[in-house]
């Protein structure tokens, strides 16, 4: 009995399109990301996302982004940083702006890379197609929680600036 529920399992493997796993992550708005996706392998490297531009940071956290958005935080964090103590310019705005722009930009393209490497993920750790969905739909999807936590982030992170800026300032005046 065991070798048949297994044989059949095997062949509902082979029967599921591949489409399925990738709308299984992109979840409410996997028409969308479905046609971004065929670009991309259609060889497009660049697709503009309207959102990723509107939202930046916020949009990544809402596509569960997290390691992406660390990484562009400091790598805009650094730029800036190298700039400033380089050329002495502080140039935040700049520097900002850029963020946004790669953002907008190879946001699509990250979130594809995310989607390939939860996909793969799922496939290698599970068996059963079952749970290589509900691993898939988990790790995928969208959240509120990131947005506002990182909202809370540049609260605080602005907060502190000004505190620490009105601080510096009261040592030299």
């Amino acid at each position: 009995m065991e070798y048949n529920d297994q044989n059949n399992e095997t062949e509902l493997n082979n029967i599921i399109d591949e489409s399925l796993y990738y709308r299984t992550f992109f979840g409410k708005s996997a028409d969308y990301y479905e046609k971004i996706y065929k670009r991309l392998l259609a060889g497009e490297s660049i697709i503009f996302n309207p959102y990723a531009f509107l939202f930046s940071i916020f949009w990544l956290a809402y596509r569960k982004m997290y390691i992406e958005l660390i990484i562009l935080v400091l790598g805009i964090g650094f730029l800036n940083n190298f700039i400033l103590f380089v050329l002495g310019i502080y140039t935040y705005k700049a520097t900002l702006f850029t963020g946004i722009i790669l953002t907008s930009c190879y946001g699509n393209v990250f979130y594809m890379k995310k989607a390939q490497r939860t996909v793969k993920r799922a496939k290698e750790m599970y068996v059963s197609t079952e749970a290589q969905l509900d691993n898939i739909e988990q790790e995928g999807g969208v959240s509120l929680v990131g947005p506002a936590v990182v909202a809370f982030a540049v609260f605080v992170l602005t907060i502190g600036i000004y505190a620490f800026t009105n601080y510096m300032k009261s040592l030299y005046f």
